[in-house]
């Protein structure tokens, strides 16, 4: 597959080659998951307690990532997911290593 990949232009170099077929859908839940895997690697994970005040940092959140855990606290809401990095790095501020810790 990857000679076919080469042929078509010298500049052309697939890091992943997955074998699909649209007519019976072989091979497009291991389709998923190579994509999947390669959004992820463009995110950054991300454990933080919100504060209800920053209400649209939150809403991007659920806009633009992959929420993993939520729960609503007294100080804002607890979130552990993977966003993209220019997100995270807004959330740096609000970040928890332990839920306790809200």
């Amino acid at each position: 597959l990857a000679e076919q990949w080469l042929s078509v232009h010298d500049d052309v170099r697939p890091c992943t080659a997955v074998v699909i077929s649209a007519k019976t859908g072989a091979g497009l839940d291991e389709l998923m998951g190579v994509i999947e895997d390669a959004l992820l690697k463009l995110s950054m994970a991300v454990e933080c307690v919100v504060p209800y005040a920053a209400g649209d940092l939150l809403a991007e959140i659920h806009r633009d990532g992959t929420i993993a855990e939520e729960d609503y606290l007294a100080e804002g809401t607890y979130v552990r997911a993977h966003v993209p990095r220019s997100l995270g790095n807004r959330l740096a501020k609000f970040t928890v290593t332990n839920p306790s810790q809200a």
